[in-house]
Formats: structure tokens, C-alpha cells, sequence
């Protein structure tokens, strides 16, 4: 057992133990978030403008439907107060959002797709 141990304690402080633990809190991340399985194919990914405003979740849902964090309607794209407070035009470029982490890039990724086409029943 305490052989185990030992080889489990030097793969943790080896550089391939941090790179393994680092997937897999990437992993679970993007589990978290949902919204990376639900990414815009290739043709939604360009750059694309668009007024977006900042809402509490409740005047989100009373826009976009009652399970929506976000979402684009009526030429505006809804995004939760917690992402920004500064409405206004917005400048996104979906595939490099989609390269961040961030659960808020990750939204404007989605809605941008959204923005440039992508239909709300998300067509792969």
C-alpha cells in the first residue's frame, strides 16, 4: 500500500500529474458551463455586431422564455447581469470567444452564432 502511495504522490508532483489534473478541471469546466456542447458550427463562427444588454435572470426569462440564461431575440442579444453592465453595439468574434473558458464568453459565443444565422433549433 504504502508503494502506492508513493508512486500516486510522485505522478501528482510530476509535470504529467499537473497536466492531467488540469484536464481534468478543464473538462469538468466545460461540463459545468453546458453551453460547449452548444457551440455554432464553423459557418456561425465569423465576427458579427449586435446591441447587447445586461438583465437580471428574471427579465431574461420574461424576453427570451423561462429556462433561458440568454439568448438572442428581436435583433438584441440578452446576456445575464453578471457578464457586463455597459449595453450597447457589441463586436464578437465567435471562434475566439469559443477559445476562452470563461462561462461568459462562452454565452456571447452561442448567441453571436445566433446573431450570424444560426437557428434556435442548433442545426449542426
Amino acid at each position: 500500500m504504502k508503494r502506492i502511495a508513493g508512486w500516486l504522490a510522485a505522478f501528482l508532483l510530476s509535470g504529467a500529474g499537473w497536466v492531467a489534473i488540469l484536464w481534468i478541471a478543464v473538462e469538468i469546466a466545460r461540463a459545468q458551463t453546458g453551453s460547449w456542447r452548444d457551440m455554432p458550427p464553423p459557418r456561425y463562427q465569423g465576427t458579427a455586431t449586435a446591441h447587447v444588454v445586461y438583465r437580471d435572470r428574471e427579465n431574461i426569462q420574461s424576453w427570451c422564455g423561462l429556462r433561458s440564461i440568454a439568448c438572442y431575440t428581436m435583433g438584441v442579444v440578452f446576456m445575464p447581469r453578471q457578464c457586463g453592465s455597459r449595453d450597447g453595439p457589441q463586436t464578437v468574434n465567435v471562434a475566439l470567444m469559443m477559445r476562452s473558458m470563461d462561462y461568459c464568453s462562452s454565452l456571447l459565443a452561442h448567441e453571436f452564432g445566433h446573431v450570424q444565422g444560426w437557428p434556435g433549433h442548433h442545426p449542426r
